[in-house]
């Protein structure tokens, strides 16, 4: 990273990151170091304890960097019947609101462990709100799925369901019913939403909600993934969200990984480069789809900001091939990392230290340079032409929406002290 982006992170402040704990060879120490619950790490009992299910004995992290890789946020392994996390997260669903406001590390952790697949519809509707705008907005998918639409959208929509998935059992049979449903929810949403029409990355999105969730219900989790958690900005004019996120990431690796950071700059490697299909479709492009779905268990109950923690894990992770390589060499590879990821990735995503304040840091620096940010080049932006007047213009502000409580907006406390 080089000039205008340089300048704008230097300018996060004068208190300097330390190095990634692998680098510098920092451990927890102290009670941690020697506690003799982490020999019982991965136990019903652990997780229990964890999970508030019974008193947690008081442990405490030191001798970390500020800016370093391990700790409370550990993925594991627990064993817990799948029986019995359903009974969890069935108990905690009615009061789930209530939880993420005074207890959300015990909300995170049941995330972290991924949400059982036979509720994982279920729990996305809920903590996302999409059952609650589904129910406040009677008729309006299928009024959404028979109106007229774009032509231009049409065909790239009918050209993009054919190669969303292709090995994927359920967008196997050409005009199918998971291609027929993947079209309908995309069709759904650019009527809904003409601002943002139709982005191709969009039916990657879509085709994973449509293979977790009834067709209906797809279409007002996508909306309410891309409304209530505010991620529209990604396919909006300009790419605004885009390009935040590119920043979001650009600075946590020069924070976190400062030689990556160096070595990518000398090469006039640019993170748009490799990074932005990752964002564009919430990692659930050209990866292992098990690990998109529990990446996504994370982020409806956290918040998009998650995805921070994974594109972050996937630069540690690799390193080392990074380093090795030339622009060239990385040009391809650190684009198709993810690809080759599993599960692990998560555990690695969950024990960045600090990451809260700095990316709060991080969001106020960019506020305060977002012209010049928006404006800047980095980004290729596609050229869309402007929609002509709709008769259902506003519609998707004026969507009946949850009270206060029964969505993931966060509406009070701070979403960066929770990361």
């Amino acid at each position: 990273m080089s000039g205008f982006w340089d300048r704008i992170v230097e300018s996060l402040g004068s208190n300097s990151p330390s190095p990634d704990a692998s680098q510098s060879q920092q451990t927890p120490t102290g009670s941690e170091a020697s506690s003799p619950s982490d020999s019982r790490r991965g136990s019903r009992d652990w997780a229990e304890e964890e999970l508030g299910m019974r008193p947690a004995k008081k442990r405490s992290y030191t001798g970390a960097t500020r800016y370093s890789f391990g700790g409370k946020h550990e993925e594991f392994n627990s064993s817990l019947k799948p029986s019995e996390a359903v009974k969890m997260w069935m108990q905690l669903l009615p009061r789930w609101h209530i939880t993420i406001e005074t207890e959300p590390d015990r909300m995170y952790l049941l995330a972290r462990r991924g949400v059982p697949y036979t509720i994982r519809g279920d729990v996305w509707k809920v903590i996302s709100g999409s059952k609650i705008l589904r129910e406040k907005n009677p008729g309006v998918y299928q009024l959404m799925v028979e109106k007229e639409l774009d032509e231009e959208d049409a065909r790239a929509m009918s050209k993009d369901v054919n190669r969303t998935f292709p090995s994927h059992t359920h967008f196997q049979e050409k005009e199918g019913r998971g291609q027929t449903s993947l079209l309908n929810v995309l069709r759904a949403y650019a009527n809904l939403d003409p601002e943002v029409g139709y982005c191709q990355g969009m039916s990657f999105l879509s085709a994973t909600l449509v293979s977790q969730l009834h067709e209906e219900d797809a279409f007002w989790t996508l909306v309410s993934i891309l409304k209530t958690q505010k991620l529209r900005g990604l396919y909006l004019p300009g790419l605004p969200l885009l390009k935040h996120f590119i920043f979001r990431l650009s600075s946590l690796i020069k924070a976190y990984l400062p030689q990556v950071a160096t070595h990518l700059s000398n090469i006039g490697m640019k993170h748009m480069f490799y990074c932005a299909e990752w964002f564009e479709t919430l990692f659930s492009y050209n990866s292992n789809f098990e690990l998109t779905l529990r990446i996504w268990d994370c982020m409806i109950v956290e918040g998009p900001l998650y995805l921070c923690r994974v594109a972050l894990a996937i630069m540690k992770l690799n390193q080392k091939e990074i380093l090795a390589r030339n622009f060239e060499g990385n040009m391809m590879y650190i684009k198709q990392a993810a690809s080759s990821l599993s599960i692990p990735i998560l555990e690695c995503a969950n024990r960045w230290r600090g990451m809260g304040p700095l990316l709060k840091k991080i969001d106020e620096t960019f506020e305060m340079y977002r012209e010049e940010i928006l404006s800047h080049q980095d980004v290729i932006v596609p050229k869309k032409p402007t929609p002509p007047p709709d008769p259902n213009e506003g519609l998707l502000s004026m969507l009946g929406e949850a009270e206060e409580g029964d969505t993931t907006t966060r509406i009070s406390g701070d979403i960066y002290d929770r990361m």
